[in-house]
C-alpha cells in the first residue's frame, strides 16, 4: 500500500501545486555575465521566451531612469557614473485585491536583480526568483485557497491584521551564483500581456508589458491567468472569494535570441540502447496523458522505502536527508511528490492519474531510495 502523506525531505517543498498541473514551469538558460554591470545578459524560460535584465527604459523598466554606462573605462558601478540602481528585473508579474476591512491581497512573481548587501558594489551581484503571497485581515485558523497563474495554494491564515497569510519563497540569491535561481519550484515562465502587443520605446527595444497599466496576462503553465483567493470572509462578511485577472507586469525582450535549431538531427542515435539489467530504473505504462499510467521500479532496495518524484527541469541537485549524509543527488532542479511505497525483492508500482492538460509536456521522473541514498535512473516522458 502507498502512502499519500508529504515527503519530508529538506528539498521539497511544503506547499507546492498539487498533482502534475504545473506543465512546462520554470526557467531553463541563464545567459552570459555581462562585464559592464556584473548580472548575466539574459534569463529564458521553459516556453522559449528570453527576457534581458531590464535597464533600458525607466516606465517600462521601474527604474527612475535608464541605467546608462557613461563611463565605459572606469570599474563597475563608476563605468555607471555611480548611479547604477540597486534593483531590477528580468521579469515581474504584480495582482492586488482589496480584501477585508481595508486590506489587500498580494501576488507577486519576480526574477530579479540586486546586491546581497543591498548596496551597489561590484563582486556582489545576485539574481533572485521570487515569489509571494500576501494577504491581510483573514481569520485566524481558517483555511483559505489562492489560486495564481502558477499555482494552487492552501494556507491557514495566522493573525488576524496585516500579513494574516504571508508566504514567500526565493531561490538563488547567491553571490555571483546566478545559476541558482533556475531552481525555482515556485515561478516561471514568464507571464506577459495576452494583447496590445508590441511595445516598443524609442530605442527599438520591445517589452512584454508596461507596469503602469494593469492588463490581462498569459504565460500560465495551468491556464489560470489570473488571481483568485477563496475562504471565510476574505472579501469581507459573507464575502468568500476575490479574484483579478489584470497584472502589472515589466519584461524587456532579448536582443539574443540563441542560436537556431539544428536543421537535421539525427531522428534515432541509438535505436537498441543495452539497457543496465542490474540498475535502479523505472517505466511508465502506457505513458499516455488523460488516463491511469502505471509507474514502476525495479532495482530499489528490498523492503526500502520509496519516494517517487517527478519535475519538469532536468538538472542536477541534491535532496537533503537526514538518513544519508551526502543527501540523495537527483536530476531535476524542481522535484515534486508523487507518492511512497516499500519495494518487495526491489520492484514495486504506483497507479498515476496523468491529466490531459500534460498532452505535450515533457516530465521528468525519479525514485528515491531512501534506504539505499541513491536515485533511479532518469525517465523522461513527453505524453
Amino acid at each position: 500500500m502507498l502512502s499519500r502523506s508529504l515527503f519530508l525531505g529538506a528539498a521539497l517543498a511544503a506547499l507546492l501545486p498539487p498533482g502534475l498541473a504545473s506543465a512546462q514551469q520554470g526557467f531553463s538558460e541563464v545567459g552570459p555575465v555581462n562585464v559592464e554591470h556584473g548580472y548575466p545578459d539574459w534569463y529564458t524560460d521553459t516556453g522559449g521566451l528570453r527576457l534581458d535584465l531590464c535597464l533600458e527604459q525607466g516606465t517600462f523598466c521601474l527604474l527612475d531612469g535608464p541605467s546608462q554606462l557613461l563611463n565605459p573605462g572606469l570599474p563597475f558601478p563608476n563605468n555607471f557614473g555611480g548611479g547604477f540602481t540597486s534593483r531590477s528585473f528580468y521579469n515581474l508579474a504584480e495582482a492586488s485585491i482589496p480584501t477585508n476591512g481595508g486590506g489587500q491581497a498580494v501576488f507577486t512573481a519576480a526574477l530579479e536583480a540586486g546586491f546581497d548587501t543591498g548596496v551597489v558594489a561590484a563582486g556582489s551581484q545576485i539574481v533572485t526568483a521570487r515569489f509571494r503571497l500576501r494577504i491581510d485581515n483573514l481569520i485566524p485558523g481558517e483555511l483559505y485557497v489562492a489560486t495564481t497563474p502558477l499555482g494552487v495554494y492552501s494556507i491557514t491564515a495566522s493573525t488576524a491584521g496585516p500579513g494574516s497569510i504571508d508566504f514567500a519563497d526565493d531561490a538563488g540569491g547567491m553571490t555571483g551564483v546566478f545559476e541558482a535561481a533556475l531552481a525555482t519550484n515556485f515561478i516561471g515562465p514568464f507571464l506577459m500581456w495576452d494583447s496590445d502587443l508590441p511595445l516598443i520605446d524609442g530605442n527599438d527595444r520591445e517589452y512584454i508589458g508596461d507596469p503602469a497599466i494593469p492588463h490581462t496576462i498569459t504565460g500560465s503553465p495551468n491556464g489560470t491567468n489570473l488571481f483568485r483567493v477563496t475562504g471565510p470572509d476574505v472579501g469581507g462578511p459573507g464575502i468568500d472569494s476575490i479574484e483579478t485577472d489584470l497584472f502589472n507586469v515589466s519584461g524587456l525582450i532579448s536582443l539574443d535570441m540563441g542560436p537556431p535549431p539544428d536543421p537535421d538531427p539525427d531522428p534515432d542515435p541509438d535505436p537498441d540502447p543495452d539497457p543496465d539489467p542490474e540498475g535502479f530504473v523505472l517505466t511508465l505504462d502506457p505513458a499516455m496523458a488523460g488516463t491511469v499510467n502505471t509507474l514502476s521500479a525495479d532495482g530499489a532496495t528490498d523492503g526500502g522505502l520509496v519516494a517517487f518524484i517527478f519535475g519538469l527541469t532536468a538538472g542536477p541537485r541534491t535532496v537533503p536527508l537526514a538518513t544519508c549524509p551526502a543527501g540523495i543527488q537527483i536530476a531535476m532542479r524542481d522535484p515534486r511528490l508523487i507518492g511512497f511505497g516499500t519495494a518487495q525483492a526491489g520492484e514495486l508500482e504506483l497507479n498515476v492519474n496523468i491529466p490531459p492538460g500534460l498532452v505535450g509536456a515533457t516530465v521528468h521522473v525519479q525514485g528515491l531510495d531512501i534506504s539505499g541514498c541513491i536515485a533511479s535512473e532518469l525517465l523522461s516522458v513527453t505524453f
